[in-house]
């Protein structure tokens, strides 16, 4: 339900309707039957022009706030009435979702696409900046033609799925450092992913707390075509990705547990009427992964992932 707070505006309509500089003239007037004074009399009057100034300047707040309250009254009845008629998540799923299930949200959106560019370069920017800096470029864009989304969030548990019909997504990032303060370390950072399908559905389970936990996920694709293509070259990191393909159906799920900052995460991946293949090495400080997959007509993939 929308609703418009006016509670605000009216509380200070009232506060200013209660005030008045008519005790003030009055307390003038009194004062310039006792002063003698031609000078004083000059000021006494000076300060009646005052008052009546005061008096119009608020008469007109007074009006305005009045207006303003009016026009957001009435914009609040007006959305009212087109939300009303407008089929909601609620009303959609309402018969669906059985009564005490865990679901506390439940959302659908459709015909929707987003697109974020980012960079740091500028023409106003010290050239010398970018030794250390880098140059950093990201595109991400993505699009859907309908899509549901759940999610359930307490303590100890967390759950959310996804359903989508003709959806989308490329992700490209290109970074390049030269140094590390003042040491040479160079980086590369190259990557671009895509992926397209007419039905993509995911969803994902979490258990546990920060020092024990376990999860699941899982990915379902139905006329899907993918791409990615990854390299990350420093001192400190080796990554190698590359994997394309077409698939009818392709799925993919994945399981890992935490104990005490101990991260293990198995993921396996399969595939039917596909042609594809893709392979995946990476090692950084307290973490490697590797993998790979390959298919024709059918096939299998998987993917381990440890950190310490």
């Amino acid at each position: 339900m929308l609703s418009i707070d006016t509670g605000r505006l009216q509380l200070l309509l009232t506060s200013l309707s209660r005030l008045s500089t008519n005790a003030l003239r009055n307390d003038l007037q009194c004062q310039l039957l006792y002063i003698d004074s031609f000078s004083h009399r000059q000021k006494i009057q000076q300060l009646f022009r005052y008052e009546h100034d005061l008096s119009n300047q608020l008469y007109h707040v007074k009006q305005y706030i009045s207006k303003t309250l009016q026009e957001y009254e009435c914009l609040e009845i007006k959305l009212q009435r087109q939300i009303s008629i407008l089929p909601t998540s609620h009303t959609l799923w309402k018969a669906q979702v059985p009564k005490g299930t865990i679901l506390n949200h439940v959302a659908m959106d459709s015909l929707g696409m987003n697109v974020d560019v980012s960079h740091n370069i500028s023409l106003t920017k010290d050239p010398k900046s970018y030794l250390t800096e880098g140059i950093i470029a990201n595109i991400k864009a993505d699009f859907y033609g309908l899509r549901y989304q759940l999610n359930k969030q307490s303590k100890y548990v967390r759950a959310q799925a996804n359903l989508g019909f003709v959806t989308g997504e490329v992700d490209t990032t290109a970074k390049l450092v030269l140094y590390d303060k003042d040491k040479f370390d160079p980086e590369l950072h190259l990557s671009v992913t895509g992926e397209a399908s007419l039905v993509s559905q995911n969803a994902s389970l979490q258990v546990g707390n920060q020092y024990i936990k376990a999860e699941i996920e899982e990915e379902v694709g139905l006329g899907v075509v993918y791409g990615e293509a990854t390299a990350v070259l420093k001192k400190e990191e080796v990554t190698m990705k590359a994997e394309v393909g077409a698939a009818a159906l392709k799925g993919e799920i994945s399981g890992g547990i935490s104990l005490f900052g101990l991260k293990i995460k198995v993921t396996g991946s399969g595939e039917l009427g596909a042609v594809g293949a893709g392979i995946e090495f990476s090692s950084k400080e307290n973490e490697f992964t590797f993998g790979g997959n390959a298919s024709l007509i059918a096939g299998l993939g998987f993917k381990i992932n440890v950190q310490y």
